[in-house]
């Protein structure tokens, strides 16, 4: 009976203690797992009992031009249909590896008592040569269904297409790419945004 008592006391106490010292220490424990995500996204080992996050594969070490997969050097093996499509890069329509979305994002603190971290973003579209955007006539975004104006077009071809926003979290952006005398281009970019906050 006491080994019993005994033992629904510890496993009663360790639990408690450390989920204790969880909420004193929170600022903390947050600030540690900040430091190791970061560590994992840039490449660093991380191993923590059967799980093993990040290590750089050695071919990649090497310093020459090469590519690894969990699976290897050659990664897994392609569907014959895709590896097809890929190799002669024969896309279905609307999709172009030449004209793309990029982005850039600063920090800004909103006014008022929350000090809630806020971002501005600046949207815009690039290409391999400034004929192909000289070609685009409008391209209008999608945006996260939170904005008052969720789909928003410009036409401003001296500014890259420029789309600006202020936002509290990353998302996924959509843009319609409209061209002369060719098929229009989806795109997207995920706005990753300084210091992974969630969206």
């Amino acid at each position: 009976m006491t080994d019993a008592w005994s033992s629904l006391i510890q496993a009663i106490i360790w639990p408690g203690l450390v989920i204790t010292l969880i909420i004193i220490y929170r600022d903390k424990f947050a600030s540690l797992l900040k430091v190791v995500q970061r560590r994992i996204e840039g490449g660093a080992a991380f191993k923590l009992g059967p799980l093993d996050i990040g290590k750089i594969p050695p071919a990649i070490l090497s310093g020459k031009r090469d590519q690894a997969t969990a699976e290897g050097p050659g990664g897994a093996k392609a569907p014959g249909n895709v590896m097809d499509i890929m190799l002669n890069r024969k896309y279905p329509e609307g999709i172009d590896e030449e004209i793309y979305l990029v982005h850039t994002a600063t920090i800004a603190r909103s006014p008022g008592p929350v000090a809630r971290t806020r971002f501005s973003v600046r949207i815009w579209v690039e290409a391999y040569s400034e004929r192909q955007v000289d070609e685009i006539v409008r391209v209008t975004y999608r945006l996260h269904d939170t904005f008052p104006n969720p789909v928003i077009s410009t036409q401003e071809r001296e500014h890259e297409f420029e789309l600006w926003l202020n936002v509290w979290g990353e998302f996924t952006i959509m843009a319609y790419v409209e061209r002369r005398d060719k098929p229009p281009l989806w795109l997207s970019r995920y706005l990753e945004l300084p210091g992974r906050p969630e969206g």
